[in-house]
């Protein structure tokens, strides 16, 4: 099994295993596959010299073809090709199609989007209660400890007045 991943002009092969979770990130699994980096400027380079000589090649073309003379080159020794050629015209034919997905794209963006910024607040949320309750308890401590005070302050002041009125 193939999998294909890209980044600008870079693909990155990977012969098994899971490329990355749901969130984006690289999985254990893939960390033990050998990566190979095809620069694809470079790849149209080479085929325009030497031709399309075999399927990984075709594949690299129909993923970096972008004149008609390669399209129908890679067509004309891959016709299995001529499918997904033809699901993309579809697509661009129906703009509406497009914008559709689209907007549901930007529809679940929107909604993760909602979504971390409650999660954000939740959490700032949380931190604030727990400031207070620390300040609250600390506030209290002190009025604890002024009330003491102030008893003791009485029962020396009512000591004193014993002292200077004996009775």
């Amino acid at each position: 099994m193939m999998s294909l991943l890209f980044h600008k002009t870079v693909l990155i092969i990977k012969s098994a295993g899971r490329i990355v979770n749901g969130r984006g990130r690289v999985s254990q699994k893939f960390q033990k596959f050998a990566y190979a980096f095809i620069a694809l400027d470079i790849f149209q380079k080479i085929v325009h010299n030497k031709g399309i000589r075999n399927k990984l090649e075709a594949w690299l073309m129909f993923f970096c073809a972008e004149t008609p003379e390669d399209i129908v080159t890679l067509l004309e020794g891959y016709p299995e090709f001529q499918k997904l050629y033809g699901e993309i015209y579809e697509l661009c034919r129906n703009v509406e199609k497009v914008i559709g997905m689209f907007s549901k794209e930007l529809q679940e963006l929107d909604r993760n989007t909602v979504q971390y910024m409650m999660d954000e607040m939740q959490d700032e949320i949380d931190e604030q209660k727990a400031l207070l309750k620390e300040k609250t308890d600390i506030a209290n401590e002190q009025k604890r400890l002024l009330e003491e005070k102030d008893r003791e302050i009485a029962r020396l002041k009512e000591q004193l007045e014993r002292i200077k009125h004996p009775v």
